[in-house]
């Protein structure tokens, strides 16, 4: 992916994940246990993000249904310029978050909020960015009131994007 990030970032994830393993076992955040697919499935695939954010407006991004933490965290670590806030409605996620920030030095940049995305305050951020988060219809509907204009949603869909493109083209 071409995406370079320094030791510190990479320290910062790699203390996300040990993090992320330890509380696994009491409040399951992800199925994927094993160190390799934890790199490639979440955080290559939160990094993914890099190139498209570092193309445009990209001062404040807001995860909404971030679970454990991707992409916020990763993306948080690879660009420390941002400032990004963790939207996540399950309370003992949210606290294993604030944990998180707090215990990589990122609570500066990264704030996190328990509650649902419909409750935020309108027009605020320069990207939303949704990871495993509804169907695209419903991800253009709760993403426009938050973005900035000239705001930019990023979401990660797997499967057929023809068929998502096609269902949210009302939207």
């Amino acid at each position: 992916m071409d995406i370079h990030i320094d030791a510190h970032a990479r320290a910062v994830i790699d203390d996300h994940l040990r993090l992320m393993t330890a509380w696994n076992v009491a409040i399951n955040l992800t199925a994927i246990v094993d160190p390799a697919g934890m790199a490639r499935l979440h955080v290559t695939d939160s990094l993914a993000a890099v190139p498209v954010l570092r193309e445009g407006p990209h001062a404040t991004l807001i995860d909404i249904g971030t679970g454990a933490g991707f992409p916020g965290f990763p993306l948080a670590a690879a660009i420390p310029s941002m400032r990004i806030t963790l939207v996540e409605s399950a309370g003992k996620k949210a606290n294993f978050l604030q944990v998180v920030a707090h215990a990589t030095g990122l609570s500066e940049r990264v704030a996190v909020r328990t509650r649902r995305a419909e409750s935020l305050a309108p027009g605020r951020w320069d990207v939303v960015t949704a990871r495993a988060v509804g169907t695209l219809a419903d991800l253009i509907e709760l993403s426009l009131p938050l973005l900035a204009p000239g705001g930019r949603l990023i979401a990660w869909k797997r499967g057929d994007i023809r068929a998502e493109l096609a269902a949210a083209g009302r939207a």
